[in-house]
């Protein structure tokens, strides 16, 4: 039987010397936008977090206009935006490795799926005790399913991801049309008023307790939305992209237009949607359905216009000082993701400093770039003496056999 042990490291996700920048840079950017999505829904009940600030309520932290601004910023170039990112990348991911393994001769089907159910148990690891909002489960189910289709051309992954594309834009017109809101009702999570109540003054262990019932009602839910059905269309078509070769420096040309169109449609169908929600209390249904399907759309554009922007960034040799700290966080994403979640309870549950619902939505942008950047910081420096995160080499040393170094080698 051959032996493999040598040859393990070959298959597994890049090493530092054959890594692709552009992928580093893209995930490090886009963990930011998520922790600040993220933030935000946790820093106060969703429903509330996902509407427009009333212009007359009494309970607003603070002021009105500042409330606004940055409920905008968040409704219209965060929410959706950064975990389309991180779809694309994990579908490219695969097509990398597979690619790797091929040209080693090395089998990949065992190696992978064994990476995709640690994958699964990380993400309810993380679902149950630390982040409702998990996405990791959902990543392991769906890399599953491009697995099977990884061997199609370009083309064919690209009419495959039609498919959950149309279902995402079906059901959100659907929604739209009868009028129904899955995050309506400002004084809950989504999930029920004890999920509110243990955030606003339970222990951990009452936190821990009401975790997982929101875990599984989010993961029922995204599925009822588009949000699940857009996660595998973004897995097949990162898996075309990478195919394609289209990160590569020689289609610059292609990443500067598809930063220029993807900002300025995307945006502007997501300011569109943004006027309405402020103009228009109660919108008639043609309304709800035009600005519902242009945030789909929009938001699809303003995320290739982010990954064009960065793309050609790296690829013109732009702001390097800042793509070394995206890429040191690229490459520790697992670890610092996991360390985010942390970092939001610690911030805002009762059992930590017990800003939940105290931290205007303004204070919130400040407080989880702060965060970030101090993770920049730190991920430079560990990546300065270490390979890769503490959580990734663990992932990895249950995944491949044989020794697999975590400190760089002197010198």
């Amino acid at each position: 039987m051959k032996d493999y042990t040598k040859n393990s490291v070959a298959v597994s996700p890049t090493q530092s010397s054959e890594r692709i920048e552009g992928l580093d840079v893209l995930r490090g950017f886009a963990l930011y936008g998520v922790f600040l999505t993220n933030a935000f829904i946790s820093s106060r009940p969703m429903g509330e977090a996902m509407r427009r600030p009333p212009a007359d309520s009494s309970e607003l932290i603070g002021p009105w206009w500042s409330e606004t601004l940055a409920w905008g910023f968040f409704d219209g170039f965060l929410v959706m935006k950064f975990v389309t990112l991180f779809s694309l990348l994990f579908g490219m991911g695969l097509v990398l490795q597979n690619q790797r393994a091929a040209a080693a001769g090395i089998p990949f089907r065992k190696i992978y799926l064994r990476r995709l159910g640690l994958l699964a148990g990380i993400g309810i690891f993380h679902g149950f005790l630390l982040f409702e909002g998990d996405i990791l489960l959902v990543y392991a189910f769906v890399g599953g399913l491009l697995f099977l289709f990884r061997n199609q051309s370009p083309r064919n992954l690209v009419w495959i991801a039609m498919i959950p594309l149309a279902i995402g834009f079906l059901l959100t017109l659907m929604w739209a049309t009868i009028g129904v809101d899955m995050f309506e009702g400002g004084d809950t999570d989504g999930f029920g008023t004890a999920a509110t109540t243990a955030r606003r003054t339970g222990s951990l262990s009452q936190v821990i307790a009401q975790r997982p019932f929101e875990y599984i009602g989010w993961l029922v839910i995204s599925s009822f939305i588009s949000f699940n059905w857009r996660v595998v269309a973004l897995f097949f078509l990162g898996a075309a992209i990478m195919k394609k070769g289209l990160l590569e420096a020689r289609h610059m040309a292609l990443h500067r237009r598809l930063s220029w169109i993807g900002l300025g449609v995307g945006g502007g169908l997501e300011l569109f949607g943004i006027a309405v929600s402020l103009f228009i209390d109660s919108p008639s249904v043609p309304w709800k359905v035009a600005t519902d399907l242009g945030e789909e759309i929009g938001s699809l554009l303003l995320s290739m216009g982010y990954a064009g922007t960065i793309l050609w960034a790296v690829h013109g040799g732009y702001f390097r000082r800042l793509q070394r700290g995206l890429a040191a966080i690229g490459r520790t994403a697992l670890t610092n993701y996991l360390l985010q979640s942390i970092a939001m309870n610690l911030i805002f549950m009762a059992f930590g400093l017990g800003l939940y619902e105290k931290l205007s939505r303004a204070e919130v942008l400040v407080w989880i770039s702060l965060v970030f950047a101090a993770q920049v910081f730190a991920s430079q420096l560990w990546m300065h003496r270490f390979s890769m995160g503490p959580c990734e080499w663990l992932w990895r040393r249950l995944t491949y056999p044989g020794p697999l170094p975590l400190r760089r080698k002197a010198g």
